[in-house]
């Protein structure tokens, strides 16, 4: 039997004492966090201007109420399942996630501050290994005896106030269930709690409104708007990050780390090996000097990252007409390595890995998005390494698909993030032309023009990361583009070689930083195709041009046939720099034939091959365990769907080890940020 309601107490009174009681929860929370992120940007980032942290803690309310929202949805269900609504179990609920959101304030700032992380990214880290998560605070709680010892009698006075206050509130319950009015108010109050939790977002092509956007959950990466890393994780509030990502990505997600056959000290111990990283576990353990390279004189960089331009489109002709002219030529020129595979096969685990030079070491069948780890993620990037007291540094995307993320990612790692947002507020009216964007944002002609007037006016040496789109279904180019070839998709990526061309032309034109400029060709991944094999699929163009490097030469003597993937981008553009770096990424440069290579991760969400030499080895977490794993053969042109496992057990072993190494590497340290020190 139930405690019903007294008889002093009516159920429109009830209700109204809970309102109260919710609204207080989420004064109270919002207080919390206002004071958190304060005192987050005083200590981390104290230079932030009045304008920038009055849009931090507003976004962070957004945030902070959606975290409230999803509690009291969550209690809202559990209490309707049980069928009583009891006043003092809500109160005692709300009392312990009020605790919980002070403790976690508490926490977040203290681990920031000594690890420059937050403290559930350590948590989840470790997960499945609680002993390391006991040997990590173990140093925090002797070293502040005082601060622990104060906390548990704070804890002890926190949970006696409580009791006492429970003590005043009457043992009231009311039935969920009768009348039926109940459960349906019920419902209705379940489905405001979760509205609650939604955000108008820019469409997507593919779920097209005439209002221009749709509601998506609320996250923290829509309101990551600004040029410092430090000021972008403020904005996070760390328990709803826990909640709403952490938790689902590492129950669903993760699904390679079952299959762990190295602890992560033997992972690593390999890794530096097959990277020729100094040994040993060191707080950031893969930081190694990039070997001199050829002293040419170059300082900016611009790398095009074309959305899906297979390897084999370059040179390739269609009745004798050359498809891409322009890259034709300049691959001549530079350097154009042509045996570059994909380190994933969707645009963010690419973006990620040129970007950062870390793979997405991640298997979802569902799932091929940005992680809020990858966001938040603080890497070896371009600006990170070269700085930004002497460099602008540029991320530079027009494209309608998930423009938040790519900002909020590319802002994360040191970039001006400069959007389709952006470039409406440059063009005006003229946005809406059809000649300048469809469905999928701005044509990669307009893109890069007005990229190249953004860099004409730079007063500062630079680098640019730009994201192309046009060269993606359903092929479609402005009308007044030439249309050379029956085959659409051979049209547009034919007035993307074009749009390229105008590009570096309106540089050598307009730029007195031309003549010291690399540009870098990429692309994300593949998608037209010349060629059935598995390789065609896996391998894309990567081309280094500059008017130094046709000058070069010594550039004959590089191979430029060596097996490698977009991870390497990164050290091969340092390398072709003149100043002295360290680096602590995953990849080689191509350029140092002599250093230890391991070989090539190329994964998708359902699948990853690790080749080198002459052999493939086959990792598929999905199927059955007798199938999981395979040594395949391969050649130049292809990988032979033929186990061979059985006649090479041996290399089977090492493939698998080396395979495994650089996974649970590339994933550990990027959970743990024990990439760089952050500046």
């Amino acid at each position: 039997m139930q405690p019903a309601i007294p008889e002093n107490c009516n159920t429109r009174h009830f209700f109204i004492r809970i309102l109260q009681a919710g609204l207080s929860f989420l004064l109270v929370t919002l207080i919390i966090f206002f004071a958190y992120r304060t005192v987050f940007l005083k200590l981390f980032a104290p230079d932030t201007r009045s304008a920038d942290g009055l849009l931090i803690l507003l976004y962070g309310m957004r945030v902070d109420a959606a975290l409230v929202a999803i509690e009291l949805l969550i209690l809202a269900f559990l209490f309707v399942l049980s069928r009583w609504l009891r006043f003092r179990v809500l109160i005692a609920a709300m009392a312990a996630l009020t605790l919980l959101h002070g403790t976690v304030a508490v926490a977040n700032l203290l681990f920031f501050g000594e690890r420059g992380q937050h403290f559930w990214e350590m948590l989840l880290a470790n997960i499945t290994r609680p002993d390391e998560i006991f040997i990590a605070v173990r140093p925090f709680l002797k070293l502040n005896m005082g601060a622990t010892l104060f906390g548990i009698l704070f804890l002890l006075f926190y949970a006696g106030a409580v009791r006492w206050r429970l003590g005043k509130v009457p043992p009231a319950g009311i039935d969920l269930w009768k009348p039926r009015h109940r459960i349906f108010r019920s419902g209705l109050l379940i489905f405001l709690l979760f509205l609650a939790n939604l955000d108008p977002a820019a469409f997507q092509e593919r779920k097209y409104w005439r209002l221009g956007w749709i509601p998506l959950p609320t996250s923290s990466q829509f309101f990551m708007r600004f040029d410092s890393y430090q000021q972008n994780q403020a904005v996070v509030n760390p328990l709803h990050d826990f909640i709403r990502f952490y938790i689902p990505a590492t129950l669903a997600g993760f699904q390679g780390e079952k299959d762990l056959v190295l602890s992560s000290d033997e992972a690593l111990a390999l890794s530096q090996t097959l990277l020729g990283a100094p040994p040993g576990n060191r707080p950031y353990p893969l930081a190694r000097p990039i070997p001199p390279g050829p002293q040419l004189g170059l300082k900016n960089v611009i790398v095009i990252q074309v959305e899906g331009l297979s390897g084999a489109i370059i040179h390739y002709q269609e009745n004798g007409q050359p498809v891409t002219p322009f890259l034709n030529r300049i691959s001549r020129q530079g350097l154009h390595f042509t045996n570059i595979m994909q380190s994933f096969n969707a645009t963010d685990g690419a973006v990620l890995a040129t970007v950062t030079s870390f793979h997405k070491a991640f298997f979802n069948k569902n799932w091929e998005y940005f992680l809020p780890v990858e966001v938040n993620g603080y890497f070896s990037s371009l600006p990170h390494i070269l700085g930004g007291s002497d460099y602008h540094h540029l991320g530079i995307h027009g494209f309608e698909n998930r423009r938040e993320d790519f900002s909020a990612f590319l802002l994360n790692q040191g970039f001006e993030a400069i959007d389709l947002a952006d470039f409406e507020d440059r063009l005006g009216a003229e946005i809406d032309d059809k000649e300048v964007r469809n469905a999928l944002g701005l044509f990669d002609g307009v893109l890069l023009q007005q990229t190249a007037e953004i860099i004409g006016d730079l007063e500062a040496d630079f680098t640019a990361h730009i994201i192309t789109a046009s060269t993606h279904s359903p092929w479609v180019i402005p009308e007044s583009a030439p249309r050379p070839f029956a085959n659409k998709g051979f049209n547009v990526f034919h007035y993307l070689d074009q749009s390229i061309a105008r590009l570096v032309e309106s540089l050598q034109a307009s730029s007195p930083r031309f003549e010291e400029t690399l540009f870098v060709i990429v692309a994300d991944h593949t998608s037209i195709l010349t060629g059935g094999k598995l390789l065609d699929r896996l391998r894309v163009p990567v081309i280094f041009y500059s008017p130094k490097l046709v000058e070069f030469p010594g550039k004959d003597a590089i191979d430029t046939g060596i097996l490698g993937s977009q991870v390497d981008i990164l050290p091969t553009i340092l390398q072709l720099l003149d100043n002295d770096y360290q680096y602590p990424g995953m990849g080689t440069s191509l350029l140092g034939q002599h250093l230890p290579r391991p070989g090539v991760i190329s994964s998708s969400r359902y699948e990853s091959y690790y080749l080198k030499d002459d052999f493939a080895f086959h990792y598929s977490p999905y199927r059955r365990t007798a199938e999981k794993m395979r040594l395949l053969q391969r050649s130049r042109d292809d990988v032979l769907n033929q186990d061979i496992t059985g006649s090479y057990p041996e290399l089977f072993e090492q493939m698998k080890k080396e395979y495994f190494a650089l996974y649970e590497t590339s994933s550990g340290l990027v959970k743990e940020k024990r990439i760089m020190p952050m500046q």
